[in-house]
């Protein structure tokens, strides 16, 4: 029975994303695709509109995203400590702060948000950005200070936490079910073009991105990090839960988002400081999003 239900969520909504992925992959080899126009289409063009309309159209309410932003963050804040003691010895110490990231942070973007649309139809986008959001505020100020330990002020954790295109899209969504005002139907139907356009772009993005991974040897961190990312994390998830009580659908979509693989912001952070190995952070992303294939059908049909 468990084994039916695996292979049928896992033809019905992980193939679809990883058909597309492997689109992306196969292209970049053929066309060298540039990796950073898509990127910065995929974040400022195309997730904005399809996470105002999705938090516009969507059930979920303030109270429920205090509740999606209190569960992200303890889950990092369990990780991140956890992951750096385990990782503090052995051959994994010169690595233990890149490894530990790579177990605390997860591509919610451009592999969570599709996977929302097709598994958590109505409020799995809306519940995902409010993930997404987080995640990224902390990657980008915590996993930051961690690396650099200076020039990390909370002014500039602030103000670039405000430049994210989603933090204005969510506030515009919720200030708009506040007032009784609808959009013109034009500019409704634009939006919705543009948000439809990211699942495939984001997807392509990142196969070109996985395209680019060197797959050199490095077994036992890999290993280590896929156990952390694709199983660990989501039963901490499952305790988390559990203790706040959260009821479904949103236990189940955040239970399923802890299991997602590394994210790609990892990359660009270890891209960007040489203590950090990014050639071992593309490796872990490449080897957890093809793991998750399995772990992500497994874990859908445990949770549904």
């Amino acid at each position: 029975m468990i084994l039916t239900t695996v292979l049928q969520i896992f033809a019905t909504i992980i193939l679809p994303l990883f058909l597309l992925i492997g689109v992306g992959f196969v292209a970049d080899r053929c066309f060298r695709l540039d990796q950073q126009t898509l990127s910065r289409v995929c974040f400022h063009l195309l997730l904005p509109p399809l996470i105002f309309i999705k938090v516009l159209e969507s059930t979920i309410d303030l109270a429920q995203m205090r509740v999606v932003i209190l569960v992200t963050l303890a889950q990092i804040a369990i990780l991140l400590p956890l992951a750096y003691l385990a990782f503090s010895r052995g051959p994994f110490r010169p690595q233990r702060l890149l490894l530990s990231l790579c177990t605390a942070f997860f591509n919610c973007g451009n592999y969570g948000i599709p996977l929302a649309e097709l598994a958590f139809p109505g409020i799995g986008v809306g519940v995902m950005a409010v993930v997404l959001m987080t995640q990224n505020f902390a990657t980008f100020s915590l996993g930051i200070y961690l690396v650099e330990r200076r020039d990390s002020s909370a002014r500039r954790i602030l103000l670039g936490f405000l430049k994210m295109p989603i933090i204005h899209a969510i506030l515009a969504a919720f200030l708009l079910r506040l007032f009784p005002f609808e959009l013109p139907t034009q500019l409704q139907q634009s939006l919705h073009y543009l948000g439809n356009g990211l699942v495939p772009v984001a997807l392509i993005t990142l196969g070109v991105q996985l395209s680019r991974s060197p797959l050199t040897r490095n077994l036992p961190s890999l290993l280590s990090i896929s156990v952390g990312r694709l199983i660990l994390s989501p039963l901490i998830a499952w305790g988390l839960v559990n203790l706040f009580d959260v009821e479904p659908p949103l236990s189940t979509i955040l239970i399923v988002a802890a299991g997602l693989p590394v994210a790609v912001n990892v990359y660009i952070v270890a891209s960007e400081y040489d203590d950090l190995d990014s050639a071992l952070a593309s490796q872990t992303i490449f080897w957890t999003t093809l793991l998750s294939a399995l772990t992500l059908s497994v874990l859908l049909a445990i949770v549904s």
